[in-house]
């Protein structure tokens, strides 16, 4: 009898084993199930940088600021004509184009709108500038930065045109230039 009631409890106890096994598996899975992240959608940088862009433009939206608008728009513009070749750009003129769209302006712009409205064309600050002043000369210098950069994209992409036309030259040679000649018309038509 006691070899059946030691049987007996050894059957109970794997029993009660493997199902608490399979409880502790169910659990582990529900809170692996809960903690596991939301995929968040990645964005591209160019469009990281539209949005970024946009944000910043909204934000100034309500503010009597004009200049300040003005530089950002010329910024938003520069940013804009080079998204499309942000693939083309070295990684440090890459860095410096996402960086500037998605990082310094933004950063630079809050800064200025954390200031209470009143103190931003008033109060003294850095020396004899208000922020205003600050913030216009910050935006100075990112534009002045874009404006380089984009100098420099739009010589590579002359220079890849004249390249071009010289390797036709070069295979074809000269063509004559093509004159097409427009109907005369007479007075009457």
């Amino acid at each position: 009898m006691t070899a059946f009631l030691f049987l007996v409890g050894l059957v109970v106890f794997t029993l009660l084993g493997s199902l608490a096994a399979s409880t502790v598996q169910q659990i582990r899975k529900s809170r692996t199930k809960t903690l596991a992240p939301t995929p968040q959608k990645v964005l591209s940088p160019a469009e990281e940088l539209r949005q970024a862009l946009s944000t910043v433009r909204v934000s100034l939206a309500g503010e009597r600021v004009p200049d300040v608008r003005a530089k950002v728009a010329r910024l938003e513009s520069q940013i804009g004509d080079l998204r499309p070749k942000l693939s083309t750009l070295g990684s440090s003129t890459y860095h410096t184009v996402v960086s500037t769209g998605t990082n310094y302006l933004p950063d630079a712009v809050n800064a200025y709108l954390k200031l209470p409205r009143e103190a931003r064309d008033t109060d003294l600050m850095d020396g004899q500038k208000t922020a205003k002043d600050l913030l216009c000369e910050q935006l100075d210098i990112l534009n002045a930065e874009m404006k380089e950069i984009l100098d420099e994209t739009r010589k590579v992409d002359a220079t890849d045109l004249i390249v071009h036309g010289r390797l036709l030259e070069e295979k074809y040679g000269k063509a004559e230039p093509v004159v097409e000649e427009v109907p005369k018309r007479s007075p009457g038509e």
